[in-house]
Order: structure tokens, then sequence, then C-alpha cells
């Protein structure tokens, strides 16, 4: 079987001259706009907000943005070839660390490490350090850094924070081991580094010749392009990874790390798939273990067809779903002077939208029946996507929808009495705080030690561009904001964290979420127009 995009005079793609979803499907998320992104620390401490190629971590206890840093040997090359001397390597949030969009960011369940992912096919996992008590800022230092073959799509921490994975565009999984080995911590490098016995999970991945970490190969997704990461709480084994193709995989790794990340050992077996979603799987949320009980681990998902929705990662079984937005065609499914898809108020203009978008025939019978059975059609219901979840540890659930501006969805994981079944139910809309009415948030992240959700909205601004003539030009910022709990967002931590990007006109700034992860779909002439520029039809090698 020929290899795909083998074309002469063409230089392969970001896979090489494998062909991947990168290069055979559209292209359309190989330039999707950055946005921006937040993780909190488990302890509240730490705030992270990554936005297009910056990183900023802000020290919540002192109100101060923290310092990062690195000793990773890949890093002292670069600075040496540059040029520069080694103290400079620490910055207080001024160092672009990746050279690309950042996709990914999160802290794993101890608080000990952080990781960031992202276009630039940089994989970090950085080390949490100690607070002090002389006043001074913590200090977040980069102990890994590998390459990965595809651009990065999304991250996660085994339950224990032994393994930081991170999923690529290829549909592949990689791991690296957060635990250091002494010469790691010691900075030697090159021939002097030797394995240390007794050590954890590091001692058993390669360094590259650039001196950089080499990842090990999980498992994968059949080139689908995995959109997001999760570890399900309860379980110390297990990771769960969404993907374009609707479905969400639960994997069961081994429970040493150490095996884990031995690539001798082959791909980990699958614990269960979660079939229901009637379009790509956006984004995923944790259900604490404490609101889960005896049903064993949970996850909440959210969606391309509108709808968020439970599971049971044992079997993955549906345990419960709310539709957030109705499914739209070419044509809006509500009254002709009615408002834009999935606009209206509450889940009964949703409903009643969907019902007449049906009589008019807008609306084809399958992509509705697939919201409400979960039976998956054979082309994929168009819906605003669920952008986000976060789960809080008495089973609150926010989602931002796409379309929803200034207000997130707000539902509620509840265990019936009798049955002892999780259900999921949808109680309505929450406005968000004053400011960012015209807004939809990004990225939600629970913090349970604040007992409050943290989200991160793109807010359009005027941005001041310094060249010989100074001009004014159109860009967005991040702006933070949390809802209920303790956790409040001081003005100099919003005007820290407040990261801008430009905007370029006829740029990957105006791909969303949506238009990135769904495949196009082409009229018969435009079929026929695409198929002319197939290289086997130009030569006349196909019929």
């Amino acid at each position: 079987m020929p290899r795909r995009n083998r074309k002469k005079g063409v230089t392969p793609g970001p896979g090489g001259e494998k062909g991947g979803p990168g290069e055979n499907w559209g292209g359309e998320h190989m330039r999707q706009a950055p946005t921006p992104l937040v993780a909190v620390s488990p302890d509240g401490t730490l705030v992270a907000v990554a936005f297009g190629t910056e990183l900023r971590v802000y020290d919540v206890s002192l109100d101060e943005l923290a310092v990062l840093d690195s000793r990773c040997p890949a890093d002292a090359l670069d600075a040496a070839a540059a040029g520069l001397e080694k103290e400079t390597t620490a910055t207080v949030g001024t160092k672009q660390w990746h050279t690309d969009a950042i996709r990914a960011v999160r802290f794993c369940s101890t608080g000990q490490n952080m990781c960031t992912a992202g276009d630039d096919k940089k994989a970090r996992v950085w080390r949490v350090g100690r607070a002090t008590h002389d006043g001074k800022p913590r200090v977040l230092t980069c102990i890994k850094r590998a390459s990965l073959q595809k651009k990065a799509c999304a991250t996660t921490f085994s339950a224990d924070g032994k393994i930081c994975a991170f999923a690529d565009k290829f549909g592949d999984v990689h791991g690296l081991g957060t635990t250091e080995t002494e010469e790691e911590v010691r900075g030697i490098e090159g021939e002097d580094r030797k394995e240390v016995p007794g050590t954890d999970n590091s001692t058993q991945q390669s360094v590259t010749e650039n001196r950089e970490n080499k990842p090990t190969y999980l498992f994968g997704h059949c080139c689908s392009i995995i959109t997001d990461a999760v570890a399900p709480a309860g379980v110390a084994n297990l990771m769960a990874t969404a993907d374009r193709d609707f479905k969400i995989r639960i994997a069961k790794l081994p429970s040493n790390a150490n095996v884990a990340l031995t690539e001798a050992i082959g791909v980990p077996e699958v614990q269960s798939f979660c079939h229901g979603h009637a379009a790509f799987v956006a984004c995923l949320g944790v259900v604490p273990e404490q609101v889960s009980g005896d049903c064993g681990p949970l996850i909440v998902s959210g969606g391309g067809d509108g709808t968020a929705r439970l599971w049971r990662c044992e079997d993955g079984t549906e345990m419960g779903s709310a539709v957030l937005a109705a499914p739209r065609e070419t044509k809006g499914i509500n009254d002709e002077e009615g408002e834009e898809d999935g606009e209206d108020s509450g889940a009964q203009g949703i409903a009643e939208g969907v019902a007449k978008g049906i009589a008019k025939g807008i609306v084809k019978g399958s992509a509705p029946d697939a919201v409400t059975t979960g039976e998956a059609p054979r082309e994929a219901v168009d819906a605003p996507v669920v952008l986000s979840v976060s789960v809080g540890d008495d089973g609150t659930v926010f989602a931002a929808v796409e379309k929803r501006r200034g207000e997130v969805a707000e539902l509620q994981i509840a265990t019936d009495r009798v049955t002892n079944k999780p259900s999921l139910t949808h109680k309505g809309w929450l406005p968000l705080p004053q400011g960012l009415k015209g807004c939809v948030p990004s990225a939600l992240v629970y913090c349970s030690a604040s007992k409050s959700t943290w989200g991160v909205c793109a807010v359009k601004r005027r941005m001041s561009k310094q060249s010989d003539i100074d001009i004014n030009i159109d860009g967005v910022e991040a702006e933070l904001f949390t809802i209920g709990g303790a956790g409040v967002v001081s003005p100099k931590m919003k005007q820290s964290l407040a990261i801008q990007f430009e905007l370029e006109t006829n740029s990957a700034a105006v791909i969303t979420l949506g238009d990135a992860m769904r495949k196009r779909s082409y009229d018969e002439q435009q079929k026929k127009d695409r198929k002319k520029q197939r290289n086997d039809f130009k030569k006349g090698g196909a019929s």
C-alpha cells in the first residue's frame, strides 16, 4: 500500500512521509486559533494561564507572578547556542517557553508537577517548588523536555502524578516520567550521566542527541485527533482520552509507572469505550470520588453535538445526558424571526427549536434522534460545541457552550437513593461576572481547596503596537474569573495574567474549535473540483 502524501518536490508535512489527520482531513484544525487556557494547583496557591506562545504562573498567596526556570540539558544547549548566560533562563513570566501556540496546561493531583504542550511539538514537565517564608515567589522548574512527532493537543497526569501523558494530532499518546534521576537533579550532562538503580520511572527513558527526553509510546487512537485527556478519580491506572470520531477511550495502564513507561510491554488494555456522542468529543471532566460513590470512576464529556454526557468508566455506560445546544443545519431551526441557533433561552427553547426544525424538514430526523438516544448517525450532528466542563465536589457541573455568550450552563450530578444510579440534570444558565457579557469561556477548571470554578475568556481589546509609527490594532486578551467559593481574582492578578494576542486578518484567529474539529462537507461540484487536484487524476491514473 503506497504511503500517503508522497509528492515529488513537496516537503512532507509535520508527520514526515506518513499521512495523518493533519495532512488528510482538510487541515482546518492545523490552523485553529489560539485560545486562553487556565490551570489551578490542587491547593489553590498557583494559577497558570497560557495564551498563544506565552505562559504565566501566578503565586496567589503572595499576589505575585511565580518564577519559571529550567534545568533541562536541552534548554541549556539552546541557551549556549544563543550565547545566553545560564542565569537568564530564570524568568518571571516573560520567557517564551514554547515557540508556537500552547494547547494544554495542567497540574497533577499531588500539586508537585505541571505540564505544558503545544503546536511547537514540544512537551514540558515542570517541578513545582515549595513555598518559602522569605516573601519570594514560588519557582517552577522545567525538568523534562521532549519533542513529539505531531502537534500536541491534550495533556494529563496519571492519578498518582508519576506519569505525564501527551496526546498529539496523529492520535498517539506518549508518556514521560515525572521522577528525576540523581544526575538530572544535579544537572550532569553528556557521558557522565548514569542511571541510578532503584529510581522510579525516569531511568527507563533515554535521552536524544540534543539532550531532550525521549517519551514512551503508551497507546493511540487510530488516525483520529485526540481532543482531551483526563485521569478518572478513584482508580490509579485509568486514563480517558476523547477524539474526533465521537468516542472516548478508557485505557488501563499498568499500576507500576516504571512498567507503564517500558515500550517492551506493548499497548495497555482497553477498559472500555464510551459511545453516544453524535459528533466529535470536545472536552472531558473528572467527577470527584466523593460524588461518584459506589458507581466507580465517572467522567463528564461535552461534544460538538451540543450535549454534555455522564459516563461510567468501568464499562462505558452512559449514565445521563443533557442537551445544551440545539442541532443546526444550513438554515436556522428556530422561527423565521427568531434567534440564531442555540440562542434560545433554556432547555425548553432548545427542544422547541429541534421540533420545529424536524417539522420543516430542516433538521433530519437522525440528528435530534442521535442527541436524545445516543446512537451516532452516519453524519455528525452540527451544533454549538460544549467547549469545556468542570465538576465540583458537590456534583455541580459548569459547561461553556459556543454561542452562549456571557453565561455558562449549570448542571447537577445526583444519585438516586433507590437505584443508586447517578444522573445528569441541566438546571439552567448562570451569568458570568460583569464585563464578560459578550464572551464565551474557553476553559473551566475546579479547585477543591477554594471550592471555586476558575475560568478564562478571550476579550477583544484595542492593542498598541510598537513600530516606527505607533498604531492600534485589534487583539484579544485573556481575562480570568471565578464562580462561587473563596477564589478571588485580585486586580494585580488580573493585570499580570492578561496575556494579549494580536488578531491577524484572514488568519487562524477566526478558526474556532468547532470549525477545526468538524470534517468538511462538499457538494457534488466541489467534490469534482477537488478530485481534479489529486495527482493520480492529473496523471490519468484513476477513473
